[in-house]
């Protein structure tokens, strides 16, 4: 994204709905509504925090048999 808050802030975040997927902040902060990880599928997603903040004013959702990780 190149910035703090690249994605929209009212955004909700699907990861690996149709293939293995990976968020990664880059150095920056984000904040969203809500991560849902898979969609049925037994796809891996990852989110990659590094020392930035991932804020969520929802719920982290997953819908999947895949292995999902959030690492700091």
């Amino acid at each position: 994204m190149g910035a703090a808050n690249g994605i929209a802030t009212t955004a909700s975040l699907s990861l690996g709905g149709s293939a293995a997927a990976n968020l990664d902040l880059n150095g920056f902060n984000q904040q969203l509504v809500g991560l849902t990880f898979g969609s049925g599928g037994a796809f891996n997603s990852n989110a990659f925090l590094g020392a930035n903040t991932l804020t969520l004013t929802g719920n982290i959702t997953t819908l999947s048999t895949g292995v999902h990780t959030v690492t700091g």
